[in-house]
């Protein structure tokens, strides 16, 4: 899952596109943290690309909290949510505690990090609600780069 050569990862972070669609091409120097199915906490640097850290499913609209607090210190970073009907919402971007509602519209959808040599840590948290899953990409420190 992981890609090679930032430049065309690089390109990814401005190409709404790309972005909405599924597959991830992303690339870390440095990461250490966990995701789980309602919360992530993730230190990195040299992320460039676009990531998915949760898969949605919905069985109906439902509006769900989500908490995001973070810092970036070099780069370009934005977590962003991509709705079953292929809408791309940025949620956060930069810096900052944002705590906010969010609409999942029924069907699957995404939370997604999209980075340009970015460096910082994020932490998430998503309200668990009945009808809406959220499914981790899979363990993203397991794998081998």
């Amino acid at each position: 899952m992981g890609g090679c050569g930032n430049g065309t990862q690089s390109k990814i972070f401005e190409n709404e596109d790309r972005l909405k669609e599924s597959g991830d091409s992303y690339s870390f120097s440095n990461k250490v943290g966990e995701i789980t199915s309602e919360q992530g906490h993730v230190e990195f640097s040299g992320f460039s690309g676009v990531y998915t850290a949760w898969y949605l499913s919905s069985t109906s609209d439902t509006t769900t909290q989500i908490m995001i607090s973070g810092k970036i210190k070099r780069g370009d970073f934005k977590l962003i949510q991509i709705t079953a009907d292929h809408q791309l919402i940025t949620l956060w971007e930069g810096e900052g505690n944002k705590d906010m509602s969010i609409i999942v519209p029924e069907g699957e959808g995404s939370i997604k990090w999209v980075g340009r040599n970015a460096a910082g840590h994020i932490t998430m948290k998503l309200v668990p609600q009945v009808g809406l899953e959220a499914q981790p990409h899979g363990d993203l420190f397991d794998e081998k780069e």
